[in-house]
């Protein structure tokens, strides 16, 4: 979004991985208005926004990241990142609202196999949102494969 336009951005994950290797990219492009922090949802946001566009590339996965641990302690990260059970998308969705600019939209993916309750269409309605556009498309690598959509939605009049 740095390198197309935006006056500025802030990227934030959960994962302390993730956003070392966020900051290294956004050195590499010397990306001069973009930064990265580490933050469970708004957690650590307090005072930044509001936010024009926030895009939020849940992880949809089912089981809570807790089953995973269990079984392999060395998959601290991971788990967080890729499994999100059915309470997250929700939570976002409570959380946003002071952080989404008037006229602001929120991005979201969401694979098909996911199920129901992780379909941002859904939760989205439920939390005083409506679903602007759908962008139908297919994933043919990686872990995640199959259909999927991107969503953009924003605010209910």
């Amino acid at each position: 979004m740095s390198l197309n336009g935006a006056s500025s951005v802030l990227l934030a994950d959960i994962s302390a991985a993730a956003v070392e290797n966020t900051k290294r990219n956004i050195d590499l492009l010397e990306v001069q208005n973009a930064q990265a922090l580490q933050s469970n949802l708004f957690e650590n946001l307090s005072g930044k926004g509001p936010f024009d566009v926030i895009v939020f590339n849940h992880p949809f996965f089912s089981g809570e990241p807790e089953e995973l641990v269990q079984h392999d302690s060395s998959l601290v990260d991971l788990p967080r990142t890729m499994l999100g059970g059915t309470d997250l998308l929700p939570t976002f969705y409570k959380q946003v609202v002071p952080f989404l600019s008037t006229d602001g939209i929120i991005v979201t993916t969401y694979f098909h196999f996911a199920g129901h309750e992780n379909d941002p269409s859904h939760v989205a309605e439920k939390h005083g949102f409506r679903v602007k556009t759908v962008l139908p498309s297919e994933s043919t690598q990686g872990l995640q494969q199959g259909a999927m959509s991107v969503y953009i939605t924003e605010a209910a009049e």
